[in-house]
């Protein structure tokens, strides 16, 4: 499939901070204009926590929301936090082959090694996207331009 034909890439971001929504969503922008002359698109879905996560990706009350995507999990949320959202996608057999990356403050050992346990694409500290600006805009565009999703 040729760039320019490539599908958008669906994004649901699992954040509870407005602060770091809005850095997502900047990434998002700054992607589609690295990728503007190959028709990069991106349509991104918020979540707060995992419950409106996963309420989201089953349905409901509305449509679920359409696969594949891309999800970008934050470790500590309200309610459902994201190891737990992990387990919960992991074990529904319509949903345990989401690609997630993880995105958050978390350094601790225990959180990483429990995300890759979940089998995560990757764990991204929040630190080091902000020391490399434009690092995570990177990432979504190599992403949509190199990989098929399920």
């Amino acid at each position: 499939m040729s760039p320019s034909r490539r599908p958008a890439l669906r994004l649901l971001l699992v954040e509870d901070d407005e602060v770091d929504r809005e850095a997502v969503e900047r990434a998002v922008e700054e992607a589609a204009q690295l990728g503007l002359e190959e028709g990069f698109a991106c349509q991104v879905h918020h979540a707060r926590d995992g419950d409106e996560a996963l309420a989201l990706l089953r349905g409901g009350s509305q449509a679920p929301l359409p696969h594949p995507c891309l999800i970008l999990l934050d470790i500590k949320l309200p309610r459902m936090g994201g190891l737990e959202f992990l387990a919960c996608l992991r074990a529904d057999p319509d949903l345990t082959d989401c690609v997630v990356f993880v995105l958050t403050t978390s350094e601790k050992p225990e959180d990483r090694a429990g995300a890759y346990r979940s089998h995560v694409a990757g764990y991204v500290s929040k630190r080091r996207v902000s020391e490399a600006p434009g690092a995570l805009a990177g990432l979504l565009l190599a992403y949509w331009r190199l990989v098929d999703l399920p």
